[in-house]
């Protein structure tokens, strides 16, 4: 596909979010054990998971990507971004966990032990939403840094 082939890969290569780079590499390099997550939110296609991946890329972090949209339950969501924030990385690079999409969490009740994963993680976690002030997923905003993403 085109948007894969020509998406940007590295952060020289993402256009128009100067701010949000500043920011994520600020919050990262700053980061530490049970802080706030960041949280990206912005409309469809605007770029948010691309900076992340691009991010990654030029960092050599190890990223673990997961969506919301295909990880609805409390189980699925511990069972997969639980393991991840909890374990070492195999190939000794520093993780970063990436959590896709949470406005499409099935329930309410999917966004506590998301909280409680963030509270407890030993990885940064980054979150992305088209809708961050979605009520299901309200109780994230106690726990992350928002940063709004701006179409170019």
């Amino acid at each position: 596909m085109l948007t894969e082939k020509y998406k940007p890969k590295s952060l020289d290569e993402v256009v128009g979010q100067n701010q949000v780079i500043i920011k994520l590499e600020h919050w990262f390099s700053h980061w530490k054990r049970g802080e706030k997550c960041l949280f990206l939110c912005g409309p469809p296609g605007i770029g948010k998971t691309c900076v992340i991946e691009a991010f990654a890329a030029e960092k050599n972090l190890e990223l673990i990507e997961m969506n919301a949209s295909d990880y609805r339950t409390a189980e699925q969501i511990s069972k997969v971004a639980g393991n991840a924030s909890a374990m070492a990385s195999l190939t000794n690079r520093k993780k970063l966990i990436l959590i896709d999409e949470v406005d499409n969490l099935d329930r309410h009740e999917t966004v506590t032990p998301l909280v409680n994963l963030i509270k407890n993680s030993g990885f940064p976690i980054v979150l992305t939403s088209n809708d961050a002030w979605n009520i299901k997923i309200r109780p994230l905003h106690s726990v992350s840094e928002i940063i709004h993403m701006r179409r170019v």
